[in-house]
């Protein structure tokens, strides 16, 4: 089954007041209020492509796939990279952690990532 984990997303971008930041931008009370209940089940391809804009991400980045109870070699299934995505979110509230000297050894690492050397 497939569900939208928007709120792993909005946790990495640490966006806390999700209902304010989804009304600001553009979105209708009911769609604001759906995306900070985590209750969204149907999504408007619209959305979508604004949703991933704002969060700088893809539409794989905000779907996660659970597999049926019992199901077997889960591994080979085409939905396996759509399996949980909790680090990602722990990634940005790790950060809050850090020391000063830490921070700038993430940034070099960031900067890096960004240039393709790594």
């Amino acid at each position: 089954m497939l569900k939208f984990i928007i709120e792993i997303m909005l946790r990495a971008r640490n966006i806390k007041e999700v209902y304010k930041f989804f009304k600001e931008n553009g979105f209708s009370q009911r769609t604001a209020t759906k995306f900070r209940n985590s209750s969204m089940t149907v999504m408007r391809l619209v959305h979508l492509e604004k949703v991933c804009e704002l969060l700088h991400c893809t539409p794989n980045d905000l779907l996660e796939w659970q597999p049926k109870a019992g199901e077997k070699n889960i591994e080979k299934h085409p939905l396996f990279p759509l399996k949980k995505k909790e680090a990602i979110a722990k990634v940005s509230e790790s950060m809050s952690t850090l020391s000063i000297e830490e921070l700038g050894k993430l940034e070099k690492i960031i900067a890096d990532l960004k240039a393709k050397k790594i």
